[in-house]
């Protein structure tokens, strides 16, 4: 398994129908090719945090793709964080072959990817590893030899290694025009 240069964008958006599409749409658009999207909640009641990672397309159109979601009024925040200073990490859960006898050697093979195992059955065993995208393709690898029932994998997810102000708490959601809606935790900037 050849692992993909991907390009990743982290973007912010209002709980909405519809802002996902619209997102997706500009980025097959540019002719990429969407590898994994994660989506979940931040600590900003209404935002949702996404990260989106894609393959080439045609050309180097990375500046053109943030530009253009920046444009989505239900996305007031993004980001290509492909070469930032970045936590990316994902999860996977692996269903393997294992009798009695392999529970060991599966259960020492998870460990060595820093994983556990959270389901046995007579025959198979599920495993969770997380970690960089080149681990989780390494721990797939290795329990191949095993045999792999089952994959669910759940692509990227990023954050920033310093401290990010990406203006959270400081954005107008829908229905609420002139006001903002705050995270419960907002710094008091000095001379504010």
């Amino acid at each position: 398994m050849k692992q993909k240069k991907l390009n990743t964008i982290l973007a912010f958006a209002h709980n909405q129908p519809g802002v996902l599409y619209k997102l997706l749409s500009l980025v097959r658009k540019k002719r990429y090719n969407v590898e994994t999207i994660t989506v979940g909640h931040t600590h900003v009641e209404g935002i949702s945090r996404m990260t989106i990672s894609f393959s080439h397309g045609e050309g180097n159109k990375i500046e053109q793709i943030v530009s253009q979601i920046d444009k989505i009024t239900e996305i007031p925040k993004t980001e290509d964080v492909t070469y930032a200073n970045v936590i990316n990490r994902e999860l996977v859960l692996l269903k393997v072959k294992a009798f009695p006898q392999d529970r060991v050697h599966v259960t020492a093979t998870t460990q060595i990817f820093g994983g556990k195992v959270i389901y046995v059955a007579s025959g198979h065993m599920i495993v969770e590893i997380t970690g960089k995208q080149e681990n989780i393709d390494g721990a797939i690898r290795m329990f191949e030899e095993f045999g792999i029932l089952g994959v669910a994998r759940t692509g990227a997810t990023v954050m920033h290694r310093e401290e990010e102000d990406m203006g959270l708490d400081r954005i107008v959601l829908p229905g609420m025009p002139g006001r903002t809606k705050t995270a419960s935790h907002q710094r008091i900037l000095p001379g504010s």
